[in-house]
Order: C-alpha cells, then sequence, then structure tokens
C-alpha cells in the first residue's frame, strides 16, 4: 500500500486520503445507524407490529398480492387531513407517540415523537378509501370515536362445529372493506367470527380411516419407535404425506410447517383404494398427492420391509409426480407396487416432466440410496417427459430393482 500510494502525485495522494476517509467515515455511520434501529425496534416492537396491522387493515396495499398495480396508498390530502396519524395512535404503542400539528399547513405528516394528538370531530370515513365523507381531525380533544360509511352489507348466518372448523357466530361484513361484525349496523366490530365455546369436533373414524361425521376417509397419525413412524393402515401413510407436506402439523407449530426429515417404516401391507380413486363406481377423482416436492424436498427414510402398496392412482398434470415427488438424501427400501396407476399428462400447454410411480425424481450421495424396489405387471405409468417405470429420473445410488409394468412416456 505504502509503494503504491508513492506512486501517485501529490494530488492524487490528497484525493486518495480523503477518499479514504469518507469509505471509512461512512462504514461507522452505517454501523452506528444499525446499532440504533436495532435499539429502536427492540424498544418499539409493539409499535410496529401494529402499524404492519395498521397497513393491512386499512388496505394500504389495496386488495391480493403486492404489487404496484394493486397498490393504493395514501394520497397527499388525506395525510394532511389526520386520518393517517389518528389511525397510528389508535393501533401502535404508547411509546410510539404518533402525531401532527393539524394547525401547521406544512406538517402533512404523521410524526413519531409529536406533542399533537389527533382526535375526530364527528367524522365519517368512506371504509374502501379513507377518504373524509364528513366531519374532519382536530389537535382540540374530544369524545367522538370515527364511523365509516360502508357499502353492501353480507349477512353470515352462524355455522355449527365441523371435524376441523370451530363454529361461527353470525355476522355481517362489508363487500366492500371485508371487515366483520356482530351487528347488522356494522358498528361492533369482530377480530374473530370463530365460537371459541364450540371448537371443532375432530373426526371420528373407524378402523378403516372412515369419519361418520364427514363422511371422508381421514388421516391419523400412526405410533412412533425411536423417531420413525410406524405405517400400518393406508390412513397412516396420507398421516405421513400431510405431515411431510406441512398440512398436519404438531401442536404449537405454524400452519404450514413442513417435515421433509420424517421417517417411515411399514409393518403391513397398504391397500390406497379409498385414499386415491378414479372417478367411477359412484366416486369422484381423488388423486395420491406426492409426498415431497421441489421446494421441500423429502429428506428422510423409508423402509417398506418387504411390504406391497397397492391401488396407488395419480392422475394429474404436474412436475414430479409418484408416490413421492421429490426426494433429496432420501433412503427407501423393500417395497412392493401393486395394480399403481399413475398418469400425468398436460393436454394444454407445457409436457409435465418427472414421473414415476415410486419417485417423480431422486436425488443423493451416498449412503441415500433406493433398493429392492419392486412392480408387477399390472402397474402402469403414463407420462411425457423423463418418465420411469419406477423413478422418473434417479440421480441416486440404485440397487435391486425389477421393473414389471406398463410405460408410456419418454
Amino acid at each position: 500500500m505504502e509503494n503504491m500510494i508513492e506512486t501517485f502525485t501529490k494530488e492524487e495522494q490528497a484525493i486518495f486520503i480523503v477518499a479514504l476517509f469518507l469509505l471509512l467515515f461512512a462504514i461507522v455511520m452505517g454501523y452506528a445507524m444499525v446499532q440504533d434501529y436495532r435499539i429502536y425496534l427492540d424498544e418499539n416492537y409493539k409499535a410496529r407490529y401494529s402499524f404492519c396491522d395498521f397497513i393491512k387493515r386499512e388496505r394500504y396495499y389495496g386488495s391480493g398480492n403486492l404489487s404496484e398495480d394493486s397498490a393504493t396508498g395514501f394520497t397527499e390530502a388525506q395525510l394532511k387531513s389526520g386520518v393517517v396519524a389518528y389511525q397510528l395512535q389508535q393501533n401502535a404503542s404508547s411509546k410510539a407517540k404518533w402525531g401532527q400539528n393539524l394547525a401547521n399547513d406544512d406538517d402533512i405528516y404523521p410524526v413519531i415523537g409529536s406533542e399533537h394528538q389527533v382526535y375526530v370531530d364527528n367524522t365519517t370515513l368512506n371504509c374502501k378509501t379513507n377518504e373524509v365523507v364528513r366531519g374532519s381531525f382536530t389537535n382540540n380533544s374530544t369524545s367522538s370515536a370515527i364511523r365509516y360509511q360502508h357499502g353492501t352489507t353480507i349477512h353470515h348466518a352462524a355455522t355449527d362445529a365441523t371435524c376441523t372448523e370451530a363454529a361461527t357466530k353470525e355476522y355481517w361484513q362489508c363487500q366492500d372493506c371485508q371487515r366483520t361484525y356482530s351487528d347488522s349496523q356494522l358498528t361492533k366490530e369482530l377480530t374473530d367470527v370463530t365460537d371459541a365455546e364450540h371448537p371443532a369436533l375432530g373426526h371420528h373414524s373407524n378402523e378403516d380411516g372412515y369419519c361418520d361425521r364427514c363422511q371422508h376417509y381421514v388421516a391419523v397419525k400412526p405410533s412412533e419407535q425411536n423417531g420413525v413412524y410406524l405405517i400400518a393402515k393406508p390412513y397412516h401413510l396420507a398421516w405421513f404425506r400431510d405431515y411431510v407436506n406441512g398440512t398436519i402439523v404438531d401442536e404449537g407449530e405454524a400452519a404450514g410447517t413442513t417435515h421433509p426429515s420424517a421417517s417411515a417404516m411399514l409393518t403391513a401391507d397398504i391397500d390406497l383404494k379409498n385414499y386415491c380413486h378414479a372417478a367411477e363406481d359412484g366416486k369422484e377423482l381423488l388423486s395420491w398427492i406426492p409426498i415431497g416436492y421441489v421446494n421441500n424436498s423429502w429428506k428422510g427414510n423409508m423402509d417398506g420391509q418387504g411390504h406391497t402398496i397397492s391401488h396407488l392412482y395419480i392422475k394429474t398434470a404436474q412436475s414430479f409426480v409418484g408416490l413421492f415427488g421429490y426426494t433429496y438424501g432420501a433412503t427407501i427400501q423393500d417395497l412392493i407396487f401393486d395394480n399403481a396407476k399413475v398418469e400425468n399428462v398436460n393436454t394444454t400447454g407445457t409436457n409435465t416432466p418427472y414421473t414415476g410411480i415410486l419417485a417423480g425424481y431422486a436425488y443423493g450421495d451416498s449412503p441415500s440410496h433406493i433398493k429392492g424396489i419392486k412392480t408387477t405387471n399390472n402397474c402402469t405409468v403414463i407420462g411425457q417427459e423423463i418418465t420411469g417405470g419406477i423413478v422418473g429420473l434417479a440421480k441416486i445410488n440404485l440397487e435391486k430393482l425389477r421393473e414389471s409394468l406398463q410405460r408410456e412416456g419418454y
């Protein structure tokens, strides 16, 4: 560095030193700002969280997925009116102390730490746009509350609890803003329409997994031994799939939590005829949903112990199709498939790749492997691209596989 600087002219050396000083200054200031911001978030977490809730509630981003097209925002007139400051005061913690000096024409934004609290003065807002319909906002203390001018009202009758859903209260909903209320005049807002006194009933299933309440075959959690789920019934395999994919979660887990490392062992033959079947004999089409997918590749172990899975039925048009959709570093062994029917064909668009009976796609380095998998001659696989009998595409150690089936696709 010293030799390099000596080759510079005096002017270049001066510029280099100034630039180096500015860089160091920027790094120090940036670090200080980050630390201050972290302290602010720690001290005002509740306010920050409530502000996000407020933005969602007031439909700041519009409806649907966030995008430039759906974003609406607040107009300068709305900001200047005090409506945003007032809503922040109602939804943020007292530590935040949002406010706005409405007497100052130049003060058009809410300010955190402001001594000018905002009150409503017989104010009515359009529930969807937050435009002031009548009244105003003021810095003078009042006891009135904000009112909303709503659109068409939708009445929802109370519902009874089902196997999976709690009962709901009778409520009314504004079609424009989607807020819910306990009265037809839309004055008493509800944050939750479920009836806490009548929770979900839970399934009442027989030994075949059929629930006589909801009249469906349901998933039932199997027993567990040394961290491995013991699959003795078709409803156990259905549960294992839903658990891996995040449809079923453990108590206390967030909805949608996946379990890609879960492992299983078959302790009996499994017949899936009630859990996936064609649209025939008065039944609706019920296609097996694969275990694991691209963003949730299955990484566990399954030991079939020589047992048979029969009547696997899949009729779909998607990528990565089989009993398992996408596996990565998984081990599957000693499993027989009988009377499996897999059809993965898209007739309206791009061909669907990666189709097999066991798995659509299997990847893994040693020691992961697929071993001892057999299919009987009454199994069929129909795919379009990268179609295999047992596995659509295998980049994993394969041992002692035996295919005896009908296959269409390449």
